[in-house]
């Protein structure tokens, strides 16, 4: 028993371990528990809503383009008060034809600059105070406009940000299924931050901006949606999380397609980090710093290295100075990782995987691709053009 509880005593003077821990801990959730609920402002709905740009980038999205249009008028927003814009960047395929039976603006500008160009431009001839942007493939629940336009009719807010819901389908089910279950986790995590003070991110598949706090995308911007609530941030501005806004696709196709669109992100948040310096300053906004590197960068930075580094640290203090914690958590490092080794096994050939491998290989796939991304991006190899990811 004496040797038993000299082993934890070093166990808990291994400083590198109760850090390393904490930090991931901390990063993945438990930077939320301390939060304070603030009193938010019930919203009023208005006797009469306002006129709205509702924006849609597009590059060669025809398969789509049928379904959103019907998808957005079907929604119980005045259709009087409604301008629809597809933002073509260069598409080639048919989309003009497409549209061309709705009473929609189609604009494309010959070539391919990136959904940021697409973005800037049609911010530019839209001709509401209120835009909206939604990808092409995301399909909106009946009450998604109103929900999303609700919180910028007060000042409290200068944008608002809906909820993406991945479902499954067909061979995209296994790819999709950890993210999936991901973003139901984030979810509660984005209720918190919005609870305390506001959101630091957007979803790109559905947000809101008033036009006059909409800032001019830079070409290479890899992260769009992200870009501008971060310049919304800077502004001194508010982002309102409104989770019965719902924008709803369908997973990546397969493991490969998922990876590749992870990796990009990642890539982009790097940039982030690198192009808005200043949300890191504590004395311009404390809590917008709290919430940016507890949220964000903790998790594009340092959990991804320690997420890998641990274990192979908690094997080595094992074999050279053993005793039962370190040994414990030797195994459970192992096995959690081959779990991980089948879960990548059977994503690669487009099967399903259980539950209990899913999501120890969605978690390291994150942190892999966060670290990919870091590479990426110190190696300018990205580009703000699209690289479409194929989904079913």
């Amino acid at each position: 028993m004496l040797l038993y509880l000299q082993q934890i005593k070093y166990f808990i003077l291994d400083w590198f371990l109760i850090l390393s821990f904490s930090i991931i801990l901390f990063g993945y959730g438990l930077y939320a528990l301390p939060l304070p609920r603030r009193k938010k402002l019930s919203d009023t709905i208005p006797r009469e809503w306002p006129a709205v740009s509702f924006i849609i980038p597009a590059y060669n999205e025809q398969d789509f383009l049928q379904d959103k249009i019907n998808n957005t008028l079907s929604c119980d927003y005045p259709t009087d008060k409604l301008e629809i814009i597809i933002a073509a960047d260069g598409s080639n395929d048919d989309s003009e034809t497409i549209v061309g039976g709705f009473k929609v603006r189609y604009e494309n500008n010959g070539s391919r600059k990136g959904k940021g160009a697409a973005m800037n431009r049609a911010a530019q001839y839209a001709s509401h105070d209120i835009l909206i942007f939604s990808d092409a493939n995301a399909m909106l629940n009946k009450g998604a406009i109103k929900e999303i336009v609700l919180p910028l009719l007060s000042d409290e807010y200068a944008m608002s940000s809906g909820e993406k819901k991945v479902i499954k389908k067909s061979e995209a089910e296994n790819a999709s299924a950890g993210e999936g279950l991901y973003w139901k986790y984030e979810s509660y995590l984005k209720k918190r931050d919005d609870e305390f003070h506001t959101l630091v991110a957007a979803v790109g598949e559905l947000f809101a901006i008033k036009k006059e706090n909409f800032t001019t995308i830079p070409e290479n911007v890899l992260l769009d949606d992200f870009f501008e609530a971060a310049s919304v941030l800077l502004q001194g501005k508010k982002i309102s999380y409104v989770p019965k806004a719902l924008a709803t696709e369908f997973g990546s196709l397969n493991f490969k397609e998922e990876i590749k669109r992870k990796i990009r992100i990642a890539a982009g948040g790097y940039q982030s980090m690198a192009m808005f310096k200043d949300l890191f300053n504590p004395i311009r906004d404390w809590k917008v710093c709290y919430l940016f590197i507890a949220h964000r960068v903790l998790r594009w930075t340092i959990i991804p290295l320690l997420y890998f580094l641990l274990p192979c640290y908690i094997i080595y203090q094992a074999v050279v100075s053993p005793n039962l914690v370190y040994i414990t958590l030797a195994v459970a490092s192992v096995a959690y990782f081959i779990a991980s080794l089948f879960g990548l096994f059977i994503n690669i050939a487009n099967r399903k995987a259980p539950f209990f491998l899913n999501i120890p290989f969605y978690i390291s796939l994150m942190n892999y691709c966060a670290l990919h991304g870091a590479f990426r991006y110190i190696n300018g190899i990205q580009s703000g053009a699209w690289e479409k990811v194929k989904r079913s």
